[in-house]
């Protein structure tokens, strides 16, 4: 609501509109978050954040491939988005089948997963790959951190 007032002030407030494509995608509005997020990337192509929700709605949707092209325009993120980035880079290595490339971007993503679906999705992968030490080992970390986030949220 608060973005909507800030648009109707300002209609063109890239932070407003950013602001609340993240919201609708939050709230798995994918369609209506990718139409606000394509006018700001139509405006500024290599703007990195824009292209990281391009690319979170887009594997959001298991379209792997059409997440990848902005994730190329992430490739310099820092900060705290930087591990999400990397997630979204194994989700899409994965999907392609490169295993191993997958599992090296997942695990350097995995540092801020609190829920336990990074190192989830890493265990299979290292499954997948015959790495039987390294997928119990990230089966364990998955459900430690699983249990965490349950009690967490109660």
């Amino acid at each position: 609501e608060q973005y909507r007032k800030v648009l109707a002030l300002d209609p063109h407030s890239r932070v407003a509109r950013l602001g609340l494509a993240i919201t609708l995608f939050s709230e798995y509005k994918l369609d209506r978050a990718l139409q606000i997020d394509k006018s700001l990337l139509a405006e500024d192509p290599h703007d990195p954040q824009s292209n990281l929700l391009a690319a979170e709605i887009y594997v959001e949707n298991h379209e792997y491939a059409a997440a990848a092209p902005y994730l190329s325009q992430c490739k310099n993120m820092s900060g705290s988005l930087a591990p999400r980035v990397h997630v979204l880079r194994g989700k899409v290595l994965a999907a392609a089948g490169h295993l191993k490339a997958a599992a090296q971007q997942l695990a350097l993503g995995a540092a801020n997963d609190q829920s336990g679906s990074v190192y989830y999705e890493l265990a299979r992968i290292y499954q997948k790959l015959g790495e039987k030490n390294a997928a119990t080992a990230a089966f364990h970390k998955s459900e430690a951190l699983r249990k965490r986030w349950d009690n967490s949220s109660r």
